[in-house]
């Protein structure tokens, strides 16, 4: 084999490998399709905004919560200031 051959062997061999990459890809973004359209039970319009309501509900007493604290610190916070100072 000279050098023209290797070459043209290795481009050969590149081809292949970047069919096989592309048929790989190809066939992973067919699976995703088929598991999003026909395996996930996605819920319904009702159940979305029940779940929402949740989240947003659960969110805003952690807000409070946080916010209790944040206060109570800066009130028992001042207090030793007052001591020290």
């Amino acid at each position: 084999m000279n050098r023209n051959d290797d070459i043209c062997f290795s481009f050969n061999l590149d081809n292949k490998l970047k069919r096989n990459l592309v048929s790989k890809i190809v066939n992973y973004l067919k699976d995703v399709q088929n598991e999003l359209v026909n395996k996930t039970s996605w819920p319904t319009w009702s159940e979305l905004q029940s779940s929402a309501l949740v989240v947003m509900a659960a969110s805003a007493i952690i807000a409070a919560i946080v916010f209790g604290m944040d206060i109570s610190f800066e009130k028992v916070l001042n207090m030793v200031y007052k001591q020290l100072y």
